[in-house]
């Protein structure tokens, strides 16, 4: 019987290239501290011959094997898994993608939201993966599957954060996959979520002429944002907080996936 608990997606933007064996560690970390067992684990392999670039096949390895051809430098895109037979495609994963194989470089995870708890309690859990990566920035969202909080990371499917949201312009933003100008980096955000990590560049564009740090830490209503060790910055709001904050950065421009007009008004009889 198929399971549909709320997955916790996690998606990390920009990771920088070499880091493969640190990754694989950190998502092996974070699936022990969350008391998850690695059930499986792929790479993609390039087909001689495929019908584009890129095109590739996955390829099942066992733990080890990929422990094995990471350190020896063959593989650098992989992903493991948690799978329980009941949450379909798979309870739990750790992707680290780089560029090539038709994607491009970032880090999705999926997790039970029963496992790693409240938005508050995210940025603890991933601490060490946020503190040890070099990367450019992250989201945090909840999805109702973990296939959702997956496809919700590479910008396809239907899931959105905010009924204003419009999935198709984060998609085209990608440089690697869509030709994108890649502002999701640093001078934009792609829209606001329970927990955020930003850059340097993130936190001085203008919100109605106010830099986006200095908002924050003078509102009440924009959430808490805390120092990271890697000179990054660590934004969570409640959920109370997000549907204003998405307005507001939203109207003022900084948000890539905003679309005021997605919302409909229905007019009521009298």
């Amino acid at each position: 019987m198929m399971v549909s608990d709320m997955t916790v997606g996690i998606a990390i933007y920009g990771v920088a290239p070499g880091q493969s064996s640190l990754a694989l560690s950190l998502g092996l970390s974070l699936f022990d501290t969350l008391g998850l067992k690695v059930s499986s684990a792929t790479t993609p392999r390039l087909l001689v011959g495929g019908d584009h670039p890129g095109d590739h096949e996955v390829v099942d390895v066992t733990l080890a094997e990929l422990q094995d051809q990471i350190e020896l430098g063959n593989v650098a895109a992989f992903a493991i898994f948690n799978e329980d037979g009941a949450h379909l495609p798979w309870r739990a994963a750790f992707h680290h993608s780089i560029d090539g194989f038709g994607s491009f470089p970032h880090l999705s995870i999926q997790v039970p939201e029963d496992k790693i708890g409240p938005p508050e309690a995210w940025g603890d859990g991933l601490s060490t993966i946020f503190q040890g990566l070099k990367f450019k920035y992250a989201i945090g969202y909840r999805a109702e599957s973990a296939s959702s909080a997956w496809n919700y990371c590479l910008g396809n499917g239907t899931t959105k954060v905010d009924e204003r949201e419009n999935n198709v312009k984060f998609a085209r933003e990608i440089p690697q996959t869509r030709g994108g100008l890649g502002r999701y980096a640093g001078s934009m955000l792609r829209m606001v979520y329970p927990l955020n990590v930003l850059n340097n560049e993130h936190c001085k564009i203008m919100v109605d002429g106010v830099p986006l740090e200095e908002l924050i830490r003078s509102s009440s209503d924009m959430g808490k944002l805390t120092d990271l060790s890697n000179g990054l910055k660590l934004w969570i709001l409640r959920d109370s907080q997000l549907s204003n904050a998405n307005a507001k950065l939203g109207g003022s421009g900084c948000l890539i996936s905003w679309q005021e007009s997605n919302l409909r008004t229905t007019r009521r009889l009298p």
